[in-house]
């Protein structure tokens, strides 16, 4: 009988601004009460991946040196004390935000960016489940794994790789069932539309029986998204920046003219505002709410008056509760939402020794159901 091993292969983030470093005898972590250790089957590299890792994001980044990657798709490997849910071998989808089990509003994202600014913060940012996936074997909070029945996976059909897509879809199910509070016949405008997150959004609405506005710059990419879903219930406007003209066609598009309920923004991180919101809040109905969930760094300006009179409301939403996780899942898992290659979804892996060829491709290559992901246990 073979060993158990005891070291593993990581992709280390030594320094902002430098090459990421593979270290081929990094200890497997140790399954700790309260937590489990993931063979990593694949981690998504998002758009912003080469930003992030030279540290010129304008977000608290963790202090290197750490393993960078937030998300995860993977085999159970070890589990510590107080696992009653999961085996090893089960597969799991791991949600990236570690929350301090004392203290709610203290939190980071596992690999990646550290929340509130404070001791707190910083302090469970130097602890056990600081290092993202981008190594053989990670360890991750018990309550951050999800459970994926594998057999109904392949039942439909569906390339395992192709699970990465939850990475997308969660953030949007927190902004869709959660903020938005979406229900059968409500109307929603999103936009952004054409990046990752914004075109999950789509899809999510979609599901729920929502009509759908969906706003985007490029025409190719909106009518593509037409030709892909293939659904009555959905429009699409493209954006000129004429603030008048956009605010028109958007509210044309909305059934009979009478404008929506949500507005869903998911301007990306690297611009200052959010460029469709002018447009977009005058198409929004009396008691119409406004989700943002983007990543805008700059002051988000909203029409003072027109808040009033039309008693509209906004909130930010950022990722999603377990109880929508669990209903993004089961989505995926009867067939609800199409994950498969067939129905478009596009994956493009590299190994670990590839990081840099993979960074060098994902800020053109990923977008909506178009993914870039590493496979840390892929045999070369």
């Amino acid at each position: 009988m073979s060993s158990m091993p005891i070291t593993q292969r990581a992709a280390v983030l030594e320094q902002h601004g430098k090459p990421l470093v593979i270290v081929k005898d990094r200890p497997i972590p140790e399954a700790i009460p309260g937590s489990i250790v993931i063979k990593v089957l694949a981690t998504p590299l998002s758009r912003y991946a080469r930003t992030a890792f030279e540290g010129t994001i304008p977000a608290p980044l963790l202090d290197p040196p750490f393993v960078p990657c937030p998300r995860t798709l993977g085999y159970v490997h070890k589990v510590g004390s107080g696992t009653t849910s999961f085996k090893e071998g089960d597969l799991v989808h791991v949600e990236p935000v570690v929350v301090a089990r004392d203290d709610p509003n203290v939190f980071i994202m596992q690999g990646h960016v550290k929340g509130p600014p404070g001791d707190k913060t910083d302090r469970l940012a130097k602890e056990e489940f600081r290092d993202g996936a981008l190594q053989q074997y990670q360890r991750v909070p018990l309550e951050n794994a999800y459970f994926i029945d594998e057999k109904l996976i392949r039942e439909l059909g569906i390339d395992l790789i192709n699970l990465v897509s939850i990475s997308t879809f969660s953030p949007a199910a927190g902004a869709i069932f959660e903020s938005a509070n979406l229900k059968v016949c409500d109307t929603i405008i999103i936009g952004p539309s054409g990046g990752s997150f914004g075109g999950s959004a789509v899809e999510l609405a979609l599901a729920v029986g929502a009509n759908v506005v969906a706003l985007g710059r490029n025409g190719e990419l909106l009518q593509a998204m037409k030709q892909s879903l293939k659904s009555s219930r959905l429009s699409t406007v493209l954006m000129t920046g004429d603030v008048d003209a956009d605010a028109a066609a958007i509210l044309a598009a909305t059934p009979g003219g009478g404008g929506a309920d949500v507005y869903n923004d998911w301007s990306p991180g690297g611009v200052a505002v959010a460029p469709f919101l002018p447009s977009a809040i005058r198409a929004l109905k009396s008691g119409g709410r406004i989700v943002v969930s983007g990543g805008a760094y700059g002051v988000l300006e909203v029409p003072y008056i027109s808040m009033v009179f039309n008693r509209l409301s906004i909130e930010g939403s950022f990722m999603c509760n377990r109880e929508s996780m669990t209903r993004l899942i089961r989505m995926i898992e009867s067939g609800q939402l199409d994950i498969s290659t067939e129905g478009g979804t596009k994956v493009r892996r590299y190994g670990l020794d590839e990081i840099d060829m993979a960074i060098a491709i994902t800020e053109e290559t990923t977008r909506w159901r178009s993914h870039t992901v590493v496979t840390p246990n892929q045999v070369d």
